[in-house]
């Protein structure tokens, strides 16, 4: 298990503060099974998968993915943007998956953030 903990380090380029940890299925000898990671710090959580591609330097063969799909991602975060924009007292419309505030295009379910620099 410590070998989680050094990829992870690894990955964010400093120590990563690990809550709990453990494996996923039924052992089988044949069989590599994932493990499930949870991490003190949504910040922690960015910066690892933002920089996951650097694994590709470790020395063991690692792989990190996302606990939830693009798709729920995404939604969580059209309802965050929401949210705020509400508690501003802002002009919201949500229409197909697209989140307007005051007129502005802002964030989709298909596509992420607008582009903000024109």
């Amino acid at each position: 298990m410590l070998l989680c903990g050094d990829s992870l380090d690894h990955v964010s380029g400093q120590l990563v503060d690990i809550v709990d940890l453990h494996r996923v299925g039924r052992y089988d000898q044949d069989k590599i099974r994932p493990i499930v990671v949870k991490l003190r710090s949504g910040w922690d959580r960015r910066i690892l998968l933002s920089r996951r591609s650097t694994l590709r330097t470790y020395s063991e063969r690692v792989f990190l993915a996302p606990d939830e799909s693009l798709e729920v991602r995404r939604q969580h975060t059209l309802d965050s943007l929401k949210t705020r924009a509400e508690r501003a007292g802002q002009l919201i419309s949500v229409s197909d998956g697209i989140l307007s505030i005051d007129g502005v295009e802002v964030f989709s379910l298909s596509n992420g953030h607008a582009n903000r620099h024109g």
